[in-house]
């Protein structure tokens, strides 16, 4: 298990289970998990500084590309974007729903990008609300033609375009971000970011993060190994 969701059920929209504090002020989420057996096999915490402001978020998604409905129990298959793996030299580039999901692999890196709070979009402000969040659109990224494993996150607006973050693939050996596949558009919650990436030619973990100006960053796990041939 990668990902926990605290939050309300987006289908009933009930409350949260989680209550911010005062701005400045810490909280603490402690998580324990139990076996069939009713034994602890699990136990962890972590801390939240509470802002003012959290700015722009983003976050790994499989969303669009799933098979649904995603999270049913009647979908008894793993499929996920994060911790993929792959031979070496890859090339990781799909951005198209296939059925079985195994049969796009591998996927291209995949992010949902959310607006700051109380921000104006398309001349209204968005709602404080979980679900559903508005994205942020006409966002793409320019590769940086010396270091190739760095691009920056551009946002193009009617007046021009803006940097609004940055991208960067880490691993053991020489990898490549690739263009981007076009400008991200505004959907029912959040807003697609697709980022394509080719690995480098030694086995390791790979890590493709994204991060915005002032706001939240996110990262996608690349397992490389060479397959064995005996």
């Amino acid at each position: 298990m990668k990902v926990i969701h605290v939050r309300p059920n987006p289908r009933t929209r009930d409350n949260t289970p989680f209550i911010n504090g005062d701005v400045g002020e810490t909280g603490k989420i402690m998580v324990r998990i139990y076996g069939a057996d009713g034994m602890l096999k699990h136990s962890g915490h972590g801390k939240v500084k509470f802002k003012a402001n959290v700015g722009r978020q983003i976050h790994n998604t499989n969303a669009g590309l799933r098979t649904t409905p995603g999270g049913s129990p009647l979908v008894e298959t793993i499929e996920l974007i994060d911790f993929q793996r792959v031979a070496p030299n890859t090339a990781l580039t799909n951005d198209t729903q296939y059925s079985p999901f195994s049969a796009g692999y591998p996927y291209a890196p995949r992010f949902l990008l959310f607006e700051e709070l109380d921000q104006s979009v398309r001349g209204q402000f968005t709602p404080a609300s979980y679900i559903a969040q508005p994205g942020i659109e006409n966002v793409t990224y320019e590769v940086n033609s010396h270091k190739p494993w760095k691009a920056k996150l551009i946002q193009v607006t009617t007046t021009g375009s803006r940097m609004i973050g940055k991208i960067e693939i880490k691993g053991h050996g020489h990898s490549t971000i690739l263009p981007s596949p076009g400008l991200t558009t505004i959907g029912g919650n959040g807003s697609y970011l697709t980022v394509p990436v080719r690995v480098g030619d030694e086995d390791g973990e790979y890590k493709v993060t994204v991060s915005l100006s002032h706001g939240g960053s996110a990262t996608t796990t690349i397992i490389v190994k060479e397959e064995d041939h005996d």
